[in-house]
This record gives C-alpha cells, sequence and structure tokens, in this order.
C-alpha cells in the first residue's frame, strides 16, 4: 500500500469512527453521571462529557489495525498506551473526582500532575535512546526533561478552554502544524504523519458534536489525551522548541490567569463569563483569552467568540510552522 494513501485513509477512518463512537457513547456517559452544566447557556443545559473517551475505541482499532498490518511502527503502541492513560486521569477525575478538591485546588493540582507526569516516563525511556542516541545514565536526564514537556503540552491544552469548540478547534489547529513539522523527522516519519493524520481525524469528529452549540463536552479526558499526543510528538522534532511555539496562546493564557486571578487560575470559585442580550461579557476583571478579547473588542456571541480564538491560533500556528520549513530548508 502506498503511504500517500494512507495518511488521507488514517484520517478519513478516524473521523468516521469518531462520530460514530461519540453518537453511541454520549448518551451512555450522561446516563452515568459523566456530564457538565452548560453554564453560558441561558437554559443551563446538562452536556455528556468525556470525549476523549469516546474517541478512544475507534483510535485503539485504527492502531492496532496499523501496527498489526505493518504499515506503522510499533512506537504506536508507546503513543496508545500514553494517551489512554491520560484520558483515564482525564475520565475518572471528571465522572468520580479522582483527586479531591475539597484538599485545595494548589494540592488537587499538584496531585494529578505528579500522577499525570508519572505516566509520562514509560513513554520517554522507551523513546529518547533512539532520539538521542544518549548514554544509558543520560537517558534518565532526558526522561525528565521529556516528561515534563509532555505534562506541560497536555496541561496547556486542558486549561486553553472554557466555551463551545474552543480547545478542540484549538487542539485540531496545532495538530496540523505538527503534521507539517514532523514531515521532516529523520526517524519514523511515516509513522508520525499516520498518528497525526489519525488523532487530526478523532479531533474534528469531536469538534463535530462539540462546536456551537455544543452536544458533547471534550471533558478532561479529551484535552489531556490531545496535549499529551502532542507533547510526544513534539519530542520527535529537531526543533522542538519552534514547535513549542504553537502554544503561544495558550501560554498567554495561562499568563493572563496567573496576573488577574492567581487565586482561581482553574475559574471554578465563580462563573467566569457573563452573558448580555445574549453575548458573551467578561464579568469582572479577572481575566482569560477569551476575556481579554471580549474586553477589547467588546461583548459577541459566544460562536463568534471562539472563532476569533481560533482565528489567532491559525495565525500563530501558520507563523511557527513557516519558520521551522524555513530553517529547515536554509
Amino acid at each position: 500500500m502506498e503511504w500517500d494513501f494512507i495518511y488521507p485513509a488514517a484520517f478519513a477512518a478516524s473521523f468516521a469512527l469518531g462520530l460514530l463512537f461519540v453518537r453511541l457513547l454520549k448518551g451512555r456517559m450522561l446516563s452515568f453521571g459523566v456530564g457538565g452544566i452548560d453554564i453560558n447557556k441561558p437554559d443551563r443545559p446538562r452536556i455528556p462529557e468525556a470525549g476523549g473517551m469516546m474517541l478512544l475505541p475507534g483510535v485503539w482499532i485504527l492502531v492496532l489495525l496499523l501496527v498489526s498490518l505493518r504499515l506503522i511502527n510499533p512506537l504506536g503502541y508507546v503513543f496508545l498506551f500514553t494517551l489512554t492513560c491520560f484520558a483515564a486521569i482525564g475520565f475518572f477525575d471528571d465522572g468520580f473526582k479522582l483527586f479531591k478538591k475539597e484538599t485545595g485546588w494548589s494540592r488537587y493540582l499538584a496531585n494529578r500532575a505528579v500522577v499525570s507526569f508519572v505516566f509520562t516516563l514509560p513513554f520517554a525511556f522507551l523513546t529518547l535512546p533512539t532520539i538521542t542516541g544518549a548514554v544509558p545514565f543520560a537517558v534518565y536526564w532526558y526522561a525528565v526533561a521529556a516528561g515534563a514537556l509532555i505534562l506541560a503540552t497536555a496541561s496547556m491544552a486542558n486549561s486553553f478552554a472554557g466555551l463551545n469548540g474552543w480547545e478542540v478547534g484549538s487542539s485540531a489547529i496545532v495538530l496540523a502544524g505538527l503534521t507539517v513539522m514532523v514531515s521532516f523527522s529523520p526517524i519514523y516519519t511515516l509513522t508520525l504523519i499516520t498518528l497525526c493524520m489519525l488523532m487530526l481525524g478523532a479531533q474534528l469528529a469531536l469538534l463535530w458534536f462539540n462546536r456551537y452549540p455544543a452536544r458533547v463536552f471534550p471533558g478532561d479526558s479529551g484535552t489531556l489525551m490531545v496535549g499529551a499526543f502532542m507533547g510526544c510528538t513534539i519530542l520527535f522534532i529537531d526543533k522542538w522548541y519552534i514547535a513549542l511555539g504553537l502554544f503561544a496562546p495558550h501560554a498567554y493564557d495561562l499568563l493572563l490567569k496567573f496576573k488577574t486571578n492567581r487565586g482561581d487560575m482553574s475559574q471554578k470559585k465563580e462563573k467566569p463569563y457573563a452573558l448580555k442580550d445574549g453575548k458573551i461579557v467578561a464579568p469582572s476583571n479577572k481575566l482569560d483569552f477569551a476575556k481579554l478579547l471580549v474586553s477589547r473588542m467588546g461583548p459577541m456571541g459566544e460562536g463568534k467568540l471562539v472563532g476569533r480564538i481560533h482565528l489567532v491560533v491559525v495565525q500563530n500556528t501558520l507563523f511557527w510552522t513557516l519558520l521551522y520549513i524555513l530553517l529547515r530548508i536554509i
């Protein structure tokens, strides 16, 4: 089979399976109590959550099939393990309160970060000697740094959120940039492109249900899963520091929350947005990326606001992707 055919086939199959499993499982999630209130709608509907867990069956089927047919490297198994662990952490925390918020938000986030970091280490230990050619002792230091990078991208994908379609659409845009970058990877190139196309198809399937007005929330399982995947992928990009530039809007969002709302960066203690005549307004001077746009451009509908956010993410992704290509060909 030609590789040129595998890329679109992986994308199309992942998109189709994503649509299928989300449609089949969203009602069951809600019946199991895994759902959230869409606080930015006047009627405050309860929406099925844990979109990441709904995507996992399709991702598992395709990765196992591609590896068994020897169309991609068994590296796919290592990716699959890491994605499943992060999705499971998000799912059990969303639905069953794996970590206790009553202990305080700083301790809650620290506990979740430690557990998530542990699940990055198998990927780092198994892949870094191949990537870096490091001596055995140095692998430990590389593994810690790689684990921190995966945890950082997962956390940024998880926090760059709050409105219908915001986080899922943004992750799909960043994934498109990463797909271009990994095409220059000196190792596992075909496998990495195929996996990126597979994840991009899954994200767009979830976006179909998460776009305004949302019928499914990605939940922490969805955001942590795709964020971890992007971190794992960045490890195979030679100029990884350029790839991290794709997360500039995410980092700026975290900076805004830290500067203006340090005591509640997760925005759980009060309603982060308010509605006025059906439009999103910032209820206070506690900012995130969306509220910054509203404060500068005036109140706007949720769909339009998310579109503006996506436009910024597209521009940022184009800048860093083109810069990476330029540096590669010079």
